[in-house]
Parts: C-alpha cells; structure tokens; sequence
C-alpha cells in the first residue's frame, strides 16, 4: 500500500479545481492519475454507499417499527445467502452480469414480505414483536 504525504494530495485536489498546474511542480506525475483517477472514485463510491446503507437502514427500521430491526437479526441476509447459490443450481440468467446477486435480493425481500405478511396477521403489534418471535 502506498502512502501519499497529504500536502500533496490537498495540491492536486485543488489543482484540479483551479484548474492550473503550478501546484502539480516537484510532485511525481503518477500521484494525480492515482490520487483522481484510483483513489477518489472509490472513497466516492464508499460514501454513497455507506449513505444508502445508513438510509436503508432507517427505512428498514421504520417500516418495521422496530429500533433493533436489521437484517441480520430478521434472517433477511440469510435469505440472500441461501437466494444466490439457488441461482447458480438453477442457473438463472437474468439481464446483465448480476444474476446470482440479483436473485439473492429478490428472495431476500420475498422472504422479507412473507415474514412481514405472517407476523402482521398473527399479531397485531409486530414493532414489537418481530425481533423476538
């Protein structure tokens, strides 16, 4: 793993702001391909993520009532690990690359659903109720 000294990682940031080289000078010309072109898209790409979880998350546990819902406490990831090696049995294709992750996350909420359907039609107070049943 390589370390870039964070001087200059903030020049070639702003460097590409401004829009002027005068801060690229005494600085490897490899940095900024590496610094812009390999290492921001990934933070990038982490901080969308990690957002998307955290609301996934809050929306999980609205829709659910219930402050301790995740979906490792619900089953819903074990569900999605039982969905993807179906696919690959039954060889699903489905558009695109992502079969196997597509099928685990349609089976997932399938069984995300059905739980939801079961718990509400036996009791009406599901918020409360669905962590510990």
């Amino acid at each position: 793993m390589y370390k870039y000294p964070l001087l200059e990682v903030i020049k070639i940031v702003i460097s590409k702001i401004d829009g002027s080289h005068k801060l690229l000078q005494g600085i490897d010309a490899v940095y900024p391909y590496v610094v812009l072109e390999v290492r921001f898209p990934r933070i990038l790409t982490s901080a969308i993520v990690g957002a998307g979880l955290s609301i996934a998350g809050v929306v999980f546990q609205g829709i659910l009532l219930d402050p301790l819902a995740d979906p490792y406490t619900l089953g819903i990831s074990a569900e999605t690990e039982f969905g993807a090696p179906i696919a690959l049995l039954l060889d699903v294709t489905l558009p695109g690359d992502y079969s196997v992750p597509l099928f685990g996350f349609i089976v997932a909420v399938a069984a995300l659903f059905a739980g939801i359907f079961l718990y509400r039609k036996r009791d009406s107070n599901y918020g409360q109720t669905s962590i510990y049943a």
